[in-house]
């Protein structure tokens, strides 16, 4: 069992799932994000799961209100047979 490729999984599709709302849900799920996978002094930490690649980053310079310079991206594993 991998506990963290699990949970960063899940993680990973709720930040999928929330890409296209509105900006207020964004932030929200960004900074509860952001929350739970802390980069410390690092530009930006990629998690690892299963089936998807979780990337936290800073952004220096100017971010969108409520996102506190750090970002998310998500990206699908894909494996070729």
């Amino acid at each position: 069992m991998q506990p963290l490729a699990h949970l960063v999984d899940a993680v990973a599709e709720k930040w999928v799932a929330a890409e296209n709302a509105p900006e207020a849900e964004r932030s929200a799920v960004r900074a509860e994000i952001t929350d739970t996978f802390r980069i410390g002094d690092q530009p930006e930490l990629t998690f690892h799961g299963q089936r998807y690649l979780l990337r936290v980053f800073r952004v220096m310079g100017t971010s969108p209100a409520g996102s506190s310079g750090l970002h998310v991206e998500v990206h699908e594993i894909s494996i070729t047979i």
